[in-house]
């Protein structure tokens, strides 16, 4: 039905109303992939390119792109970071360390990904901005979790990343200079969301004290980069440094006296 009714959409005249009714259904299909169990989302994950958003909507391209690869992303770790919630231990912390290398990747893409749907700005109409404004809320619920597991990640990158073998060191110290800049553009979303009645997400972990609590854990993060030892740099140099220590020790010639003075 709703890969339906997004062709039934990208078929329409391009007007502010496809627009909305473009937006209105990847939400629907965004709060399916994040309801009930997992059954959805495994069948939806086998199946990415059947969300294809309308070629012809920006904004659903833009938000289509991010429902794309939350599947890639599950397909890739088996697991929905974004479902994740605060009363249960994230399983980020359960992972070995060659799994943790594994999932840190997709999902720090994903929250790229997430990041980069611009959607406000520009003229709209009510309807267009009512449903710009429910996409970018869906957004911020998903991207409470997804930093939650990149933070705890990032947190045991930083104290094991020495340990690691050269290539996944420097693999990781990459995907720290990624994290680092997040808790600013993840911000700046934040200053978007709207707990209006209107346009709010029905679920109880959508709220201005979730909110409030998910600014105070970017703030929090801000600080603790800031901290000596927690930045770019140090993780980096501590990665060149397992590298290093990985090489493979090159042979070295030995001579005796006797053979230089043969």
């Amino acid at each position: 039905m709703l890969i339906r009714r997004l062709k039934e959409v990208g078929q329409e005249r391009i007007s502010s109303g496809s627009f909305a009714a473009g937006l209105k259904t990847l939400a629907v299909w965004h709060r399916c992939l994040n309801s009930g169990d997992n059954t959805f989302l495994n069948l939806c994950a086998q199946y990415i390119n059947t969300l294809e958003p309308p070629a012809t909507n920006p904004l659903a391209l833009m938000y289509g792109s991010y429902l794309q690869e939350l599947l890639h992303a599950f397909a890739k770790c088996k697991h929905a970071y974004q479902r994740e919630t605060d009363y249960e231990e994230s399983r980020i912390r359960r992972l070995s360390q060659d799994d943790l290398v594994a999932n840190i990747p997709p999902l720090l893409k994903q929250l790229t990904k997430l990041l980069e749907c611009d959607l406000q700005g520009g003229l709209m109409d009510s309807k267009t901005r009512c449903a710009v404004q429910y996409v970018i809320n869906l957004l911020v619920l998903d991207a409470m979790p997804l930093f939650r597991a990149a933070d705890l990640a990032m947190d045991r990158v930083r104290e094991s990343v020495g340990s690691m073998r050269g290539p996944d060191a420097e693999r990781m110290a990459g995907m720290y200079g990624r994290y680092i800049k997040m808790p600013d553009r993840l911000l700046l979303l934040l200053k978007q969301a709207n707990t209006d009645r209107d346009v709010s997400v029905p679920l109880t972990t959508f709220d201005t004290k979730a909110l409030r609590a998910f600014k105070a854990r970017l703030e929090e993060t801000q600080a603790k980069l800031r901290k000596e030892g927690n930045d770019y740099e140090t993780v980096k140099a501590i990665a060149e440094m397992a590298a290093q220590d990985d090489m493979p020790t090159r042979a070295v010639a030995t001579f005796s006296l006797d053979e230089l003075d043969d």
